[in-house]
Parts: structure tokens; C-alpha cells; sequence
């Protein structure tokens, strides 16, 4: 099978296109940071590179909420245009299938969880009206080896230099953490087998409070951090998780952190 990746050069992207090429797929780069013509909101040169693609591994977009609220024409264009490009490219093409990587935190009010609610829909209203199979990946939070973003990296930034570990709100909100292993897992099963059209939840229906986390962080290293809580401009759900993981056998939460901190030290 012959995959374009969009956002081939992120987190999850470099991870994603190293497995690929391990189990014999064919793998097309598409992204800004490898050349920049590789840019989403090109469709001609998107439609020029997915070419002969079986399958389109959408991932590009830009994702951090906070900064999405101080550029918030940045993040529409470019995540709800380049995931129109990239559907359209699907139709022209005729893909089998179109996964795009979309957010367990749509229901937020920023213009990060607003372009992804509409990158939704639009896949949506491709596979109603143009009949694209287009597969939506709700992901939870990602972290692992090489994301430089995210709670876990940023407590354990803080941990290791004995630095305070800033806590939004009482830090009782509960998160679900997934490696970006068995992102990688979920993707590559969903690309493999005949799974219907849909939405599907990329999590371990396992959650943990922020508090509690940052005290693995800190016991995990043997810290002497200290926790301070703060009000953020952005209002926070108070438990998200999955309902019904794609897959099983996760890695466990410790044991993940245990490799982010050994990843760290190395820097």
C-alpha cells in the first residue's frame, strides 16, 4: 500500500513513517519543516505528491490551544483549509482510505479545538456526499521520546531541574495518556484492516489526575520540585478518557514516562 503522510516531519508523523517503512509500506513525506512548497494549504502541490497513493495519513496542523487563541488565522488556515486540501486530494484520487488525526479535545472553545471540530465535519460531509471513507481519530494526549510539547514533557523539564511544577486549577482534572507507540499501533491497524468509516477513540480508557501525575514525575526522579497551581486563561475539562480504545495492551503510563525521562537525561 502506497501512504502520503501530511505533518511527516512531527511528533507522531517521524514516528508513524519509521514504522511504515518497517511492515512494507510505501510512504510518501509531506510536510512544511522537509520543503517549503510541502505546505497543506498548497493543493496543487499536495494533489502533485498523492499521486498513485492507496490511503492518506492526514496529520498536519498546527496544535497547541493556548497559542491557537494569539494566532488564531494561522491555525484556521492552515488546519481547516489544509485538511479541505487534503480531502479533495482524497476525492480526486479516489483513496481507499483518509484518516485524519483529529482531537479528544473538540469540545473546548479555541481556534485549535474549532478547526479540528470542522476538519470533522468536512470529513464527514466527504464521505456522505463523494463517498471518500474517511476515518476520524479523536487522539488523546500523546507523549513520548521526542515531543518537545505537552504536560509530560513540560513536568519533566521542570522535575529535573528541581524547577516548581505549575499545576493549572487543583490539578484534580484527569487526562488519558497514550504512548505514541500505540498511536503508531492504531494507525497502521486502521490502515491494515477493513474497519468501517467513522470516528474512533485513540486513548487507553485509562485516566490520571495532573496532580497525581506530577507526583509520579517527581518520584520517578526523585525530584525535589515542588508543586504551584495557577488559573490559565483556558477553561479545562475536568476528566477526559476514552470510551472505547481502538486497541489493547497499551503501554503502561509509568513505564512510558520512565523512557521520556531516560530520552531527556540524553539531550
Amino acid at each position: 500500500m502506497k501512504v502520503l503522510i501530511t505533518g511527516s516531519s512531527g511528533f507522531i508523523g517521524t514516528h508513524l513513517m519509521e514504522k511504515m517503512k518497517e511492515e512494507g509500506f510505501e510512504v510518501v513525506t509531506f510536510d512544511i519543516k522537509e520543503n517549503k512548497s510541502n505546505d497543506v494549504r498548497n493543493f496543487e502541490t499536495l494533489l502533485e505528491k498523492s499521486k498513485g497513493c492507496d490511503a492518506i495519513v492526514h496529520l498536519a496542523a498546527l496544535c497547541i490551544d493556548s497559542e491557537s487563541l494569539e494566532k488564531p488565522y494561522e491555525y484556521f488556515s492552515t488546519n481547516v483549509l489544509g485538511t479541505l486540501n487534503a480531502l479533495e486530494v482524497a476525492r480526486r484520487i479516489k483513496v481507499k482510505k483518509f484518516l485524519f488525526a483529529s482531537s479528544a479535545g473538540i469540545g473546548k472553545r479555541t481556534p485549535y479545538s474549532l478547526s479540528k471540530l470542522i476538519g470533522e465535519e468536512l470529513c464527514m460531509f466527504y464521505n456522505k456526499h463523494y463517498n471518500v471513507p474517511t476515518y476520524i481519530l479523536r487522539i488523546y494526549n500523546v507523549y513520548g521520546p521526542g515531543n518537545e510539547k505537552g504536560v509530560i514533557y513540560n513536568f519533566v523539564k521542570s522535575a529535573l531541574k528541581n524547577e516548581p511544577i505549575i499545576i493549572n486549577f487543583d490539578g484534580r482534572q484527569e487526562r488519558d495518556f497514550i504512548h505514541v507507540d500505540d498511536v503508531v499501533k492504531s494507525i497502521i491497524l486502521l490502515l491494515k484492516r477493513n474497519y468501517k468509516p467513522g470516528i474512533y477513540e485513540i486513548g487507553t480508557g485509562k485516566s490520571i489526575k495532573i496532580i497525581d501525575l506530577a507526583k509520579l514525575i517527581i518520584s520517578l526522579i526523585g525530584s525535589k520540585s515542588k508543586i504551584v497551581f495557577r488559573t490559565p486563561k483556558i477553561e479545562e475539562v475536568r476528566k477526559s478518557k476514552a470510551n472505547k480504545p481502538l486497541i489493547r495492551n497499551f503501554r503502561k503510563l509509568e513505564i512510558g514516562i520512565k523512557g521520556v525521562i531516560k530520552w531527556m537525561r540524553s539531550q
